[in-house]
C-alpha cells in the first residue's frame, strides 16, 4: 500500500519511511521516518535520490531555468474534471524570462457542452463563448503555436492541465503536445519540496502565505499571473 500512496503522491513521507523500514534500509520505523523529514527539510524526495544523475536535483533544474531561460506558465479552464470527454472552454499562458513576463496567450474555445454546473466555478457563460470564442482546432493550434517547440511548461497541477490538454488535442487536431516539450514542472510540488509544513498548497492558500500579488479568480489569464 505504501508503494500505492507514492504512485499516487511523491510526497507521502509516511509512506517512504515504511518502504524504507520494511525493507531493512533503516532499522526502526523513527529512524526512517527522521532521515525521510531531513530530506523533505532540503527539498527533496527519495525519488530525487533514486534519479539523481550526479549532476543537479529538481530544484536546482528549475531554478536555472527561472534565472536564465524562458519558461511558459499556463492554465486552462474546463467544461469538467474528465480529461478523457470534457472540452477546454479557455487557456491562458505567460512567457517569462528571468522572473519577467514578457508575452501572453489567451484564447476562448465554444463548445456543445452545457456550462450550468462549469460556470458556477470559472463565471464563463455560453454566451461569451458564442461571441469571443473560437473553434477548438483554432484555439488550441494557437496554443501550440505560442508555445513552440522544446518548451518548458509550469502550471499548478500541472497533471490535470496537461492531460485534459493532450486529450483535446488529439481529439480535434490529430495531434499531441509531447513533441513541444522539453521539461514540464509542477507549481504544486515545487511549492511543496520549498515549503514542507505550509498547510495548504491552494493557489489562494499561496498566494496569502507568501503575500504575493495576484487572484486566484479561476479565470485562467488570473491563475497563470498568480
Amino acid at each position: 500500500m505504501a508503494f500505492y500512496s507514492i504512485i499516487l503522491n511523491e510526497l507521502d513521507r509516511l509512506s517512504w519511511a515504511r518502504i524504507l523500514y520494511e525493507f531493512n534500509v533503516l532499522l526502526t520505523l523513527k529512524e526512517s521516518r527522521n532521515f525521510v523529514n531531513e530530506l523533505t527539510s532540503n527539498g527533496l524526495t527519495l525519488l530525487d535520490i533514486l534519479k539523481y544523475s550526479g549532476k543537479s536535483s529538481r530544484l536546482q533544474d528549475f531554478f536555472e531555468i527561472a534565472s536564465s531561460k524562458e519558461m511558459i506558465v499556463f492554465d486552462t479552464e474546463t467544461t469538467g474534471l474528465d480529461t478523457s470527454k470534457d472540452d477546454i472552454i479557455q487557456i491562458a499562458a505567460v512567457k517569462i524570462s528571468r522572473g519577467q513576463i514578457i508575452e501572453t496567450f489567451e484564447v476562448f474555445i465554444n463548445t456543445d457542452f452545457d456550462l450550468t454546473a462549469s460556470e458556477l466555478i470559472h463565471n464563463i457563460s455560453k454566451k461569451h463563448l458564442i461571441e469571443f470564442g473560437v473553434s477548438h482546432s483554432k484555439g488550441l493550434s494557437d496554443f501550440l503555436e505560442f508555445i513552440g517547440e522544446n518548451s518548458v511548461l509550469v502550471a499548478h497541477n500541472i497533471g490535470f492541465d496537461y492531460s485534459i490538454l493532450n486529450s483535446n488535442l488529439k481529439r480535434f487536431c490529430g495531434k499531441s503536445i509531447d513533441g513541444h516539450i522539453s521539461q514540464l514542472f509542477d507549481s504544486i510540488t515545487i511549492s511543496k519540496l520549498l515549503y514542507p509544513n505550509f498547510p495548504s498548497y491552494k493557489l489562494k492558500d499561496l498566494i496569502d502565505i507568501l503575500k504575493v500579488e495576484g487572484v486566484n479568480s479561476h479565470n485562467a489569464m488570473d491563475d497563470v499571473k498568480a
